[in-house]
């Protein structure tokens, strides 16, 4: 196991260009890649060495937690939860008199749940050869791949509760012109706080993120949170989350609007998922290359919509 999570380190380290392609240790990994290579339970274990790097990274990168609640469920498990507490009246009546009834809540919400997949490949003469750099880049890849994925599932929740709620309603929805300015972000970021409490996470695109960087309040983050969490810095003590460009694959188009700013509270909803990833892998005799199949199941739900606000920039 030692020698498996060196690979995967090494592996990293090389996608990243830390380590030079003449280090002693890639000679090693490329021999342990390719005895590996060798045997279908060798492959299997490269398959879950990949396995180990996701979920490593998706731990790292996945802003998720930053706004829902996160719980781990049981296969077979129909996670419910209930919204919109009014609270339980009470009333003073004559004895022996009729009390109303009353329901403490009105929504109840199943959580829906989906299977984020992705699925790497190298040739098999990469494996067989032991090249570290292209078992480097499938992991690299299978990376940015959920990434995008999670980025993309999490701006259509936002959209979602946005477009259902006529514009996140007049209470939490605010319009400047041509650019972002202090005094609307700031009264977003206060509202937040005052109706689900923590500290707001705030989510744009890469541009109208770095507008925030000339307001008082702003500090600089270390680059290792930059490349890990696609955080641009810190305002009020609020994370900045940039999303990066994801084009729908029809029109190519960025799915990511350039003119909305997301500012979310903590707890905004439940997120779970069942178990660890489940991985297969398989040989294609037909190009000659070697795939890993990960899966994960996962769902998440929002159930305190006034913990969004939107910030909307026209021309």
């Amino acid at each position: 196991m030692d020698k498996v999570n060196g690979l995967v380190m090494l592996a990293e380290k090389l996608a990243r260009n830390e380590i030079s392609s003449s280090d002693p240790a890639l000679a090693e990994a490329s021999k342990l890649i390719s005895s590996m290579y060798q045997t279908e339970q060798g492959r299997h274990e490269l398959a879950e060495i990949v396995k180990i790097a996701l979920e490593d990274s998706y731990n790292k990168f996945n802003i998720i937690p930053l706004l829902f609640e996160t719980r781990h469920f049981k296969l077979g498990d129909r996670p419910m939860f209930k919204t919109h507490k009014k609270g339980i009246k009470a009333y003073w009546t004559a004895p022996n008199a009729y009390v109303p009834k009353s329901q403490n809540y009105e929504t109840e919400i199943f959580m829906q749940f989906e299977s984020l997949g992705v699925r790497p490949e190298c040739l098999l003469s990469d494996l067989k050869t032991g090249r570290v750099d292209s078992f480097a880049a499938l992991i690299s890849d299978a990376r940015e791949a959920l990434e995008i994925a999670i980025y993309q599932k999490i701006y259509e929740l936002l959209a979602q509760v946005y477009n259902q709620t006529g514009g996140a309603g007049k209470d939490y929805h605010s319009t400047v012109t041509t650019k972002l300015t202090k005094d609307v972000l700031d009264k977003a970021i206060n509202k937040v706080r005052k109706k689900v409490g923590g500290t707001p996470t705030i989510i744009a695109d890469y541009d109208l993120c770095t507008q925030i960087e000339g307001f008082d309040g702003f500090t600089e983050i270390a680059l290792e949170e930059i490349r890990t969490h696609g955080l641009l810095g810190k305002y009020r003590g609020c994370n900045i989350v940039y999303l990066p460009e994801i084009l729908d694959p029809v029109t190519q188009q960025s799915i990511v609007p350039t003119d909305k700013m997301f500012i979310v509270g903590r707890k905004i909803g439940v997120y779970g998922d069942y178990a660890d990833m489940d991985v297969m892998d398989e040989i294609n005799i037909n190009d000659k290359s070697w795939n890993c199949r990960l899966d994960k199941e996962m769902g998440a739900c929002i159930t305190r919509p006034e913990g969004i606000y939107v910030i909307e920039v026209t021309d």
